[in-house]
C-alpha cells in the first residue's frame, strides 16, 4: 500500500468517524429537546393540580410514568420551598402519597442517578417520611455535597431532635458542607428543637403562661410549632389562650 492510499484509507476512517460522532451529537440534541419539550407538557398539567389541592379539594390525578417521577419529585420540591404554612405543606403531602410518590422517592433515593437521589432525598423530607430514615443516614455520609446535605436536612425535618447526634460528627468533617449551608441547617434544627419544648411547656402551664408560650410558639413558624399550636387550642377552654 502507498503512502497516498494510506493517506487516503485513514482519511476515509477519520471522516466516517466524525460523521458518526455527529449523528450522536445530533441524536442527544433531539433526545434532550424531545424530553425538556415532555417536561414542559408535564409541568403544564400538573402544576394546576398542585394549587387545586391547596384549596381543600382533592383533584383527580393522571397516572404517572416512571420517567414522569422525576419530574413530579423536582415540580413538587419546588412548590413546597415556595409556598408557606403548615396546612399548605400538608395539602401538598397528601397529593404526593396518593400519588405514590412517597414511595417513588424510596425507590429513587436507593438507586437513582445523582439528580433523582438529590429530588428524593428533598422529597422524604419535606414528607417527613419516617421510614426512610436509615436510608437517609446513609446517604448524608454520600461523598456527594448536596446529596449528603440534603439527606441532613431531612433527618432535620423529621426528626430534629434525633437528628443532631446523627449529623453533628459530620459537620464537624465534612469541609465540602459550605458553612452558611450549615449554619441554616442548625437554625431550622433549633427552631423545631425549641418549638417542641415551648409545646410541652405550654401545655402544662397555667392560661396566661400558656398564652405567651403560644406568641412565642407562633412567631418560629415551623410545622411542630403550628401542629402544637393547633393542638393546644383545640384542647384549651380558656379564651386567653383561644
Amino acid at each position: 500500500m502507498t503512502t497516498i492510499e494510506l493517506a487516503y484509507g485513514l482519511g476515509l476512517v477519520m471522516g466516517l468517524i466524525a460523521l458518526a460522532l455527529t449523528g450522536v451529537t445530533l441524536g442527544m440534541r433531539l433526545s434532550a429537546r424531545r424530553q425538556e419539550k415532555g417536561r414542559q407538557a408535564f409541568r403544564a398539567r400538573w402544576r394546576p393540580l398542585l394549587l387545586q389541592s391547596l384549596e381543600g379539594e382533592p383533584p383527580r390525578l393522571p397516572p404517572l410514568a416512571k420517567a414522569q417521577e422525576i419530574w413530579f419529585l423536582e415540580l413538587w420540591n419546588s412548590h413546597q420551598e415556595m409556598l408557606r404554612g403548615q396546612a399548605t405543606r400538608e395539602a401538598l403531602n397528601r397529593l404526593s402519597r396518593s400519588a405514590g410518590m412517597d414511595r417513588a422517592a424510596m425507590r429513587r433515593l436507593g438507586r437513582g442517578t445523582p439528580q433523582q437521589r438529590l429530588a428524593a432525598a428533598t422529597a422524604l423530607g419535606f414528607l417527613q417520611h419516617a421510614e426512610a430514615w436509615d436510608d437517609l443516614c446513609r446517604a448524608a455520609r454520600d461523598r456527594d455535597a448536596r446529596l449528603s446535605l440534603a439527606a441532613a436536612r431531612a433527618l432535620i425535618q423529621i426528626d430534629a431532635g434525633r437528628a443532631l447526634p446523627v449529623l453533628s460528627p459530620l459537620i464537624s468533617v465534612r469541609r465540602d458542607w459550605p458553612a452558611a449551608e450549615v449554619a441554616a441547617l442548625l437554625d431550622e434544627a433549633l427552631d423545631v428543637v425549641v418549638a417542641e419544648a415551648l409545646a410541652a411547656a405550654a401545655r402544662g402551664a397555667s392560661s396566661s403562661a400558656a398564652a405567651r408560650l403560644i406568641r412565642f410558639l407562633e412567631a418560629t413558624q415551623c410545622g411542630p410549632a403550628c401542629a402544637a399550636v393547633r393542638s393546644i387550642a383545640g384542647e384549651a377552654a380558656d379564651e386567653e389562650v383561644l
